[in-house]
């Protein structure tokens, strides 16, 4: 199966216009946040389901602000990251994926891609409109089968920034 993974759209429909681009053809997309709204507008683009969360510049109410999925047989933690000290490490956000059984935690909150496997994998496809890192703006493709992979994109110059194949558990 092949997720997309959005986070930190804040907004900026030309930047998630070139995401969903990027993401044409996956089976479903994740938004781990910032903005909940934004979600609503890419529903209207793309063909796909589109789950989403909460991030620190949604109100409250606007929705959930994580998730656990099954997706493909995996348990996927879908969170913003905001509420885990992620400038501080990923210590805390990797101990509440282990407390939620998850195989994988997608998060965003940060603006920088990560991936990072200790048995849990933890996914961030940075972010589409305000960059923070030498990657760019970028959206991520997880492929779950039929070997695991993590693929983060410049949606600017479509060029592959990022890739990592690995196992989960």
């Amino acid at each position: 199966m092949k997720i997309g993974l959005i986070s930190d759209t804040h907004g900026n429909e030309m930047q998630m216009t070139r995401a969903l681009n990027t993401l044409k053809d996956t089976d479903c997309i994740l938004h781990a946040g910032d903005y909940y709204r934004d979600a609503l507008w890419m529903k209207t683009k793309y063909q796909g389901e589109i789950i989403t969360v909460t991030g620190n510049g949604d109100p409250e109410e606007a929705g959930p602000h994580e998730r656990v999925l099954k997706i493909d047989g995996l348990s996927i933690l879908l969170c913003h990251g905001h509420r885990h000290y992620l400038y501080r490490g990923l210590t805390h956000l990797y101990y509440h994926g282990l407390e939620k059984k998850a195989d994988v935690v997608v998060f965003g909150h940060t603006h920088v891609p990560v991936f990072f496997n200790e048995g849990m994998v933890l996914l961030n496809p940075g972010t589409t409109s305000r960059k923070r890192s030498e990657h760019g703006n970028t959206c991520a493709l997880f492929q779950t089968s039929p070997k695991p992979e993590f693929i983060v994109t410049n949606i600017d110059t479509q060029k592959i920034v990022m890739r990592e194949t690995f196992t989960v558990g």
